[in-house]
């Protein structure tokens, strides 16, 4: 009888130890992704349209994902997606003659609204970076030789359908899947504002960014390559900030993509 009480009782002490190993993993995980550094980016274009000699005058939105990068005294780097910085996205929606001019802030985790500027994009990586003097949060861990590898687990933090509040953000697992079409694939589900969202691995490093997803099955996403990012990332983020940042374009020239591939591919951007 000692004997089998000794057994449930060693049983049930193994068990607890297992049991708080995988609390204490999943606690270690969340202490790794970097919430802090997460934003909302927030796109409104103020829209002139003209037909026919009558003109109308509205306004359209759009939210996005987007991570803080770089941090200076001076202010601070956001990386998200090139679409969300392009006013000539909503100018071919809209088609005909129109105007638009567009003003981009971000929401921090904690509900603070911040100003930016936009420093670069670039139509071929579909990325951006925008800048704010006021936000000052911990940025991501980048490091160059932390590529992913078939099969990885990932994380993505993002702000999917605007799914945001203060101190909440949702968090989505995937496997980086290697390549399709020059892209980055990823088996994270992805909607509308998804766009510019963070990938990290188990050791919370950035190792990619959500810019698409495939049309019929929503849960193969796309980005850019890592060594794409993070060169994009250390080229566009530097040390000094001019006054009066005025606007970079690179990558004007066609994706290699075909466009047969192009069909199967959904930009995703709320507006």
């Amino acid at each position: 009888m000692k004997f089998i009480q000794s057994f449930i009782l060693l049983f049930s002490l193994m068990f607890l130890v297992s049991c708080g190993g995988t609390l204490n993993g999943h606690f270690n995980l969340k202490h790794k992704l970097p919430m802090d550094s997460f934003v909302k980016v927030v796109a409104k274009y103020d829209v002139v349209k003209c037909v026919n000699k009558t003109c109308m005058k509205f306004q359209l939105g759009a939210t996005s994902s987007g991570s803080v990068v770089r941090v200076y005294e001076h202010g601070s780097y956001i990386l998200t997606t090139g679409h969300s910085c392009d006013p000539g996205v909503i100018l071919n929606d809209l088609g005909g003659d129109a105007k638009v001019k567009q003003t981009t802030y971000i929401i921090d985790v904690n509900g603070v609204k911040h100003d930016t500027k936009t420093i670069n994009f670039n139509s071929k990586l579909d990325t951006c970076i925008l800048y704010s003097a006021s936000l000052k949060k911990a940025p991501v861990k980048i490091e160059r030789n932390d590529a992913p590898v078939w099969g990885d687990l990932i994380y993505n933090v993002a702000a999917p359908v605007g799914m945001f509040n203060i101190k909440t953000v949702p968090v989505l697992e995937g496997r980086y899947s290697g390549h399709k079409w020059g892209f980055s694939l990823y088996t994270v589900p992805v909607i509308g504002g998804s766009s510019g969202s963070p990938l990290f691995n188990t050791r919370g490093k950035l190792v990619g960014m959500i810019h698409s997803v495939h049309r019929r099955f929503h849960h193969l996403s796309f980005g850019p390559t890592h060594t794409e990012l993070i060169n994009y990332i250390y080229k566009h983020t530097p040390y000094h900030v001019p006054d009066g940042v005025s606007l970079e374009v690179d990558g004007t020239e066609k994706s290699s993509i075909e466009k047969t591939d192009q069909d199967h591919l959904l930009d995703i951007q709320i507006r």
